[in-house]
């Protein structure tokens, strides 16, 4: 079934091979490079998964993860595509934070992963160099 997400990424590279493997998985995508930018879009559409820088040009990532948790009365699930993990992001409701050394073969298993409602958990991937 596709899906519609919503990925705030700053580094274009970044973002556009997440677009373009979840593109061919047949979800549905929106990407944005600004922190505010993607505030604003996630709050004319309903997502069903948002993938969230945590250092972002505009409003952080953090504050956007806030903002999603405290004033949506659905819920929408968020991984976190980041460099750093800490005990604090983890707190924040976050289903999953994935750093981003990634493999992108290994996408599709943290995107299904993160549609699903209420698991909580963190882990990281490693390079498939």
């Amino acid at each position: 079934m596709k899906k519609k997400i919503l990925i705030i990424e700053d580094d274009k590279h970044i973002a556009e091979l997440v677009r373009l493997h979840l593109a061919d998985l047949g979800h549905q995508l929106t990407v944005c490079h600004d922190g505010t930018l993607g505030w604003d879009k996630y709050q004319k559409i309903v997502y069903d998964l948002v993938i969230l820088d945590i250092m972002l040009p505009g409003m952080d990532g953090l504050e956007i993860c806030k903002h999603i948790r405290s004033e949506n009365e659905q819920y929408t699930p968020i991984l976190m595509l980041t460099s750093k993990t800490t005990e604090l992001d983890r707190v924040l409701g976050l289903e999953l934070i994935v750093k981003k050394i990634i493999a992108l073969h290994d996408q599709s298993v943290w995107v299904e992963s993160g549609l699903g409602k209420g698991s909580s958990f963190t882990f990281t991937l490693a390079s498939s160099s």
